[in-house]
């Protein structure tokens, strides 16, 4: 997959991708129809998707495939960001950003950074993978709370996006005046979590997700949306960052609206050391914040599972 999008960003992607406004997005993304994605092809990934809403969400054949006409268009619209913006300059980035930002739960953000300690903002797949992130890295530098503190990115370096990650972040640390930094997770020399502890532990901000999908094989998962059962190592991961390191979890998500908005939620922090808490065990907090993760994560991906990117993965990531 990386190695196609890395292919479509040549000449005519670069010419496409200087189109102005939503129009020159439209075209782009009819070039990608038609380059990347054979009706065939779209066809037989609606069928599947149209099978998973009808097993695991209980919906109709008519609502099913009306989710799945639905998730095709936010899938090609990841596709469409993650490589017509890899030629946008940072400025032009920021000026759509401005646009196109609704923020939600402000409040939450401001108490998490107000905390004086680390904090891990942990997000999902849901929405605009890409362009949340970068809304997510504006709101949190633009916010006097930030200064001197500090962010870092997880990512994973076979992703598409993962080289407009690392050059927004060199951009963007030079115009807020930040010190950004991408984390490999994949990183076979080092371990992540040892990474992520250290950053946490100055106080740094760190996003990650929640929902990464590990092949599920024989080994123990979680159960969504009453039968769906996956393996997600990465959320007890961060849980067990922020208990080692003292942070702060903050989970966000992004939305789109279909009018051109996006809209970046903030929820309730959890915090090991709050009053409650405090006296709670590594294993019993970390089991107490996973289900609260989990039913925020199955909240959002009832009420809008079209925009959930990882139903293409899923037949090969369910638990035996």
């Amino acid at each position: 997959m990386s190695k196609m999008l890395s292919a479509m960003t040549r000449l005519p992607i670069r010419l496409l991708s200087t189109l102005p406004g939503q129009w020159g997005r439209t075209v782009f993304q009819k070039q990608m129809l038609t380059s990347f994605f054979s009706l065939a092809m779209q066809e037989e990934l609606k069928v599947k998707v149209a099978g998973y809403f009808k097993s695991y969400l209980n919906k109709t054949q008519a609502e099913s495939w009306s989710l799945a006409e639905d998730y095709l268009e936010h899938y090609l619209s990841k596709i469409t960001d993650d490589v017509m913006l890899l030629n946008w300059p940072i400025g032009r980035l920021r000026a759509r950003l401005e646009k196109m930002l609704v923020v939600r739960g402000v409040e939450n953000l401001h108490k998490a950074l107000g905390s004086d300690r680390g904090v891990i903002l942990l997000g999902s797949h849901i929405g605009s993978v890409f362009l949340g992130t970068l809304g997510l890295l504006k709101i949190c530098l633009e916010d006097p709370a930030l200064e001197k503190r500090g962010l870092s990115v997880c990512s994973e370096p076979e992703m598409a996006s993962y080289p407009l990650i690392h050059n927004w972040a060199k951009a963007a640390g030079k115009i807020y005046h930040a010190s950004i930094e991408v984390i490999n997770v994949n990183n076979a020399k080092g371990n992540p979590a040892i990474l992520m502890i250290g950053a946490l532990k100055k106080k740094r901000l760190l996003t990650t997700n929640m929902d990464v999908l590990d092949a599920g094989g024989d080994r123990g998962g979680v159960c969504l949306l009453n039968t769906m059962q996956l393996c997600l190592p990465a959320l007890s991961g961060a849980l067990e960052c922020a208990y080692h390191s003292g942070a702060m979890v903050l989970p966000w998500f992004n939305i789109r609206d279909g009018r051109g908005k996006l809209k970046v939620i903030f929820e309730r922090p959890l915090d090991y050391f709050a009053k409650e808490d405090s006296t709670m065990k590594k294993e019993a907090w970390v089991m107490k914040s996973r289900k609260h993760m989990l039913d925020l994560f199955q909240k959002y991906l009832e009420t809008y599972p079209d925009q959930w990117l990882y139903w293409d993965r899923l037949e090969k990531r369910l638990v035996k």
